[in-house]
């Protein structure tokens, strides 16, 4: 069994530039002729050694540092140009050698390829900068880069590699740093998309510990890499210094598992679709001609929580027994016991600073409503004696205590949620009291780092999508109404296991340049 490489998309500080696009963004479309190139990032190429030895090329991107999620696979290189192919070419060797003899000094375009990466050898190392030596060692990255960057505008040139009618090296002409760019790395003769979100997770995440999540795998014994775009398997495993022989068997063998995990993902057709989904993109034109913005986006209120929270209380508090079907529907499902409302509903926001706050003569329920903020809070320390024959706990605060064998600290964190948990239940009345935070699915907050984290119940944005949807088509006096509509759409969103923004962003801009080559 070959190789296979763990890519990272749409990440970088690089895309955080209005105008970039990344290379990357054409792994999901085909060319006009149906044809499926891709580029590995960073830089669109690789080491020698791996050209030929890789079977296949996971897709993935960043859920956060511990979690990535794959998005398709790419099977069977159909072509792909290797840069050392390029550079061996007796006419680029020529060129090449004359720079290593100092018969070429000087080119316009030095400056522009790795501009980064001269500012740091220049700033932080002048004297090594002034040396000829180093100088001639940039003229030679740069002129390689030129000549490789020739060699794929001729093949793209030849095997019309066009999107939208558009040659890629139009398209992004306008990126930052983009003279003399790579534009692919091989094409592939198979290209399947997951049917349903696939996440890979390192070794020791508490998702490890507490999910039963489908389609969530888990590398023992992997560090995903926090910088770097890429990581092949087979590891190359290699022995640490001063690691003990047993450590490192062990770590081989992990790391071996880890690899026959992957290929079980690869070989396992559930997982992805039956045939290639991607589109080119005269039919993303036409998708997106056919989408409606809704107010939301036009207004760029996507993201606010506030908002969301104003629009709930709107429609909970105005369109009779909607409240109703979504305790009966939703949060009764959820909650330890049924809830069952009765009398007037009053609907408050903001009160004692908690989201959505509803009340009846039998019930409280507070919802905190968190989309892209955090828990607010501070971390409080927590000894526990562990002794077996009295089981007893004792809570010292922030006092510093000297851990001795019998001895576990824990730090918990003392948040908002302990904060509006305190307020509702000292409320001396006989109601029942529910307390939910509401995320989107992208945004799984671990409840149990928190004090009173467990007396909350999670509410996901997906739970309030679905209800709103059903309603819509339910009911023909709700579908008049713009606005629910609107926010309904709005949800959506926040409604998926992982967040489109940079996906989605990435997209647009693409489209957005080839409408204006």
């Amino acid at each position: 069994m070959g190789k296979i490489l763990l890519n990272v998309m749409y990440a970088g500080d690089y895309l955080k530039e209005e105008n970039n696009v990344g290379h990357e963004v054409i792994n999901m479309f085909k060319t006009d002729s149906g044809e499926n190139y891709i580029y590995v990032n960073p830089y669109g190429f690789l080491a020698d050694e791996h050209y030929g030895q890789i079977d296949t090329v996971l897709l993935t991107r960043r859920i956060n540092a511990n979690k990535w999620e794959i998005l398709a696979k790419a099977t069977d290189w159909e072509y792909a140009l290797k840069p050392d192919d390029i550079l061996n070419k007796k006419e680029n060797q020529e060129i090449l050698n004359k720079i290593l003899k100092k018969e070429i000094h000087k080119f316009s375009f030095c400056n522009q390829v790795f501009d980064e990466e001269n500012k740091t050898i220049f700033e932080e190392n002048k004297e090594i900068a002034n040396e000829e030596k180093q100088k001639k060692k940039l003229r030679y990255r740069a002129m390689a880069h030129k000549l490789i960057h020739d060699e794929q505008v001729k093949e793209i040139e030849s095997k019309g590699i066009t999107y939208g009618g558009k040659y890629i090296y139009e398209i992004l002409n306008k990126n930052q740093n983009n003279n003399y760019a790579t534009y692919f790395t091989f094409k592939a003769k198979t290209f399947r998309e997951s049917k349903e979100p696939i996440y890979i997770l390192a070794d020791g995440t508490i998702e490890e510990k507490n999910s039963n999540k489908r389609n969530e795998y888990f590398l023992s014994g992997v560090n995903l890499p926090k910088q770097s775009f890429k990581i092949y398997f087979p590891i190359n495993t290699i022995k640490k210094k001063d690691e003990q022989e047993e450590e490192y068997t062990n770590r081989k063998k992990a790391q071996k598992k880890a690899y026959e995990k992957l290929q079980e993902i690869i070989n396992n057709e559930n997982l992805w679709k039956e045939e290639n989904t991607s589109k080119k993109i005269d039919d993303k034109l036409k998708e997106v001609n056919r989408e409606n913005k809704n107010f939301l986006q036009i207004i760029k209120k996507e993201e606010d929580e506030l908002v969301f929270s104003n629009l709930l209380a709107h429609f909970f508090a105005n369109k009779k027994g909607l409240f109703n079907e979504f305790v009966k529907e939703v949060l009764s499902k959820k909650a330890k016991k049924a809830i069952l409302l009765k009398g007037e509903l009053n609907v408050f926001r903001e009160k004692e600073n908690i989201d959505l706050w509803f009340e009846d003569d039998d019930n409280i329920i507070i919802i905190e409503n968190k989309i892209k903020s955090k828990i607010n809070g501070r971390i409080e320390k927590e000894m526990f004696i562990n002794d077996k024959e009295y089981g007893q706990t004792i809570e010292e605060g922030k006092n510093e205590i000297k851990k001795s064998d019998n001895e576990i600290f824990n730090e918990r964190l003392n948040s908002q949620l302990k904060k509006y948990f305190n307020i509702v239940d000292n409320i001396k009345c006989r109601k029942a009291k529910n307390f939910f935070l509401l995320t989107p699915n992208y945004n799984d907050i671990e409840l149990v780092k928190y004090d009173e984290g467990n007396s909350y119940i999670k509410l996901y944005y997906e739970d309030v999508y679905n209800f709103f949807k059903n309603q819509l088509q339910d009911q023909v006096e709700y579908q008049k109404d713009l606005y629910m509509v609107d926010f309904t759409k709005a949800m959506k969103k926040h409604a998926s296991p992982y967040n489109h923004d940079m996906y989605e962003e990435m997209e647009r801009r693409f489209v957005k340049c080839i409408e204006q080559v």
